[in-house]
């Protein structure tokens, strides 16, 4: 019998069943049981989503209080860096990804014929204009 309740989505019962795999989460299991295991998580996220499901099992009786949730820090990198990374074969679907904001499978999906290769280094991209030339394939059905 699973200590998890049935009302929650099955990717949410799965998370909450690792967590009480996690902590060795039984019916007897209270609080205090492993609160100081739940408090010793470095990761302020990891905690927090660890307390939020731990609360709906064992209940808010002598849980600890939820933690606020941080913002993650990304590091980019400029456009610059971006450009003289992206040399050699792949250097279209880098560019496109980055520029223009086509995810992997749309980029996949382009040919090499939906964009002349050496254009890139010709100074389309890069160049004090800022402008990337797009065009249509042969095959595109939508709009642009």
């Amino acid at each position: 019998m699973s200590l998890v309740p049935d009302h929650l989505d099955p990717a949410t019962q799965a998370k909450y069943e690792s967590i009480c795999r996690k902590y060795s989460v039984t019916s007897d299991t209270t609080w205090a049981d492993i609160k100081s295991m739940v408090e010793a998580t470095k990761n302020q996220n990891t905690r927090r989503s660890e307390i939020i499901a731990l609360r709906t099992i064992l209940g808010t009786q002598g849980a600890p209080s939820i933690p606020a949730a941080t913002r993650k820090v990304y590091s980019l990198p400029t456009a610059e860096e971006i450009v003289r990374r992206a040399e050699g074969p792949y250097e279209g679907f880098i560019l496109s990804m980055a520029f223009a904001g086509l995810r992997i499978g749309e980029a996949v999906a382009l040919s090499k014929t939906d964009w002349p290769a050496p254009c890139f280094r010709s100074g389309l991209i890069g160049s004090q204009s800022g402008f990337v030339q797009v065009q249509c394939s042969a095959y595109s059905v939508g709009v642009l």
